[in-house]
């Protein structure tokens, strides 16, 4: 760690530790390199201040969008050297003691970042059901709006809400309308696939940014509503028969904003909502 000017702690940054190692980084990253697909040994080969280096990134744990690499770097001339003087189990050895150093600043690193994760899946996610909530929602849809706009793929917004929830606060208390929601959102999950979105939108409100026809986005929609009214959900008051409603609307490839298709979607959860209930209105 390092101390700032203004007396704030901050980690140190690579090129504060090992300027050669920070060169290499930068070089790997302006590479025509995939790196969260970089499966094998990348080797790469410098100088600085008239000094030649040879470096290799290896990786060596897969973490999703961020995986970890292990860079090993050393000059050439003395490679080259200790290749001839048949010392080669010195370097086996160096980069054996480099990786187990590496692994367990990385196990450090992670044990200490760990609270940095926590924070930031808890500012993502609604504290009630464990969905997305509503900002992080409109940040994901918003790019696979673009991505569906450039692909010129069909998506649609699924707009829910639960019926008659006022009077479950009302006779049963808010614990127990908590419930419900959280009954709900395990249902709903397990109706959707990994591909599609779902939040929480606010109070007993969910959203649903599907992929697919107009036609795959209502039959989840009607499979939603089958999901949640085909049996009573179990609460600490005794079972609770609960129904949803649904409005369905699809997104026009045409620059429309997320917040136009959420609306029109809205507008047909009203017109459910109006004609009876626990059922679902699509838009024509």
């Amino acid at each position: 760690f390092a101390i700032d000017d203004d007396g704030k702690l901050r980690l140190h940054k690579l090129r504060d530790i090992d300027p050669i190692a920070a060169y290499a980084s930068e070089r790997l990253s302006r590479a025509d390199i995939r790196l969260t697909e970089l499966q094998q040994p990348h080797y790469d080969r410098f100088a600085v201040a008239d000094v030649r280096y040879l470096a290799m990134f290896v990786p060596l744990i897969d973490h999703g969008a961020e995986p970890w690499l292990m860079g090993v770097y050393a000059p050439e001339d003395e490679l080259a050297r200790k290749i001839r003087d048949g010392q080669r189990e010195s370097i086996v050895l160096g980069v054996a003691v480099s990786v187990l150093v590496v692994t367990a600043a990385i196990m450090v690193g992670m044990i200490l970042l760990r609270p940095v994760y926590t924070l930031q899946r808890q500012a993502q996610e609604d504290p009630l059901t464990g969905l997305l909530n509503r900002r992080s929602f409109e940040n994901l849809a918003q790019r696979r709006l673009a991505n569906a706009e450039r692909q010129r793929m069909d998506i649609s917004a699924l707009m829910i809400d639960v019926d008659s929830f006022k009077p479950i606060n009302d006779v049963h208390g808010h614990a127990v309308g908590d419930e419900v929601l959280q009954a709900i959102a395990r249902r709903l999950s397990s109706g959707i696939s990994n591909l599609d979105l779902l939040a929480r939108y606010g109070g007993e409100e969910f959203v649903v940014l599907v992929g697919g026809s107009k036609t795959r986005a209502r039959n989840i929609a009607e499979r939603l509503r089958a999901l949640i009214g085909e049996e009573p959900i179990r609460t600490s008051a005794g079972p609770l028969s609960v129904t949803i409603s649904v409005g369905v609307a699809e997104f026009r490839t045409s620059g429309e904003p997320l917040e136009e298709l959420l609306k029109r979607a809205d507008i047909r959860l009203l017109s459910a909502k109006s004609t009876g209930r626990n059922r679902v209105d699509s838009a024509a």
